[in-house]
């Protein structure tokens, strides 16, 4: 096996865990959401909005680079520029291409599927 085959095996690994994570982060946000809606406490619900903040923002790293990942696999980058893309250090990919699609990864984040 060559190193370029292990770091492809490597980037489908990390796939693989950021989807998971992303489906984790997905049950927290609604469990916050759920505690928020019953909540009378204010100093509580305080609490619970940052704690949403916290998941929103980890959510919208992780699917970011997911995105990186899908479009890094997609145009058949090399495989340098994928690693790359996917550690945010790319102008084509990583914090650029999350930006892009932040919006459709809150809404993964909310309630959507990957």
């Amino acid at each position: 096996m060559h190193i370029h085959d292990w770091a492809i095996e490597d980037i489908s690994y990390l796939k693989d865990q950021l989807k998971s994570l992303v489906a984790w982060l997905k049950g927290e946000w609604r469990a916050i959401d759920l505690a928020m809606d019953r909540c009378k406490d204010p100093s509580l619900l305080f609490q619970l909005q940052c704690q949403q903040q916290t998941v929103k923002y980890l959510g919208t790293k992780w699917c970011q680079k997911l995105s990186a990942i899908k479009i890094g696999q997609k145009l058949d980058w090399p495989l340098h520029i994928r690693l790359a893309a996917v550690a945010g250090e790319h102008e084509d990919g990583g914090e650029r291409v999350g930006k892009e699609n932040q919006e459709e990864d809150l809404q993964l984040l909310a309630g959507g599927g990957l």
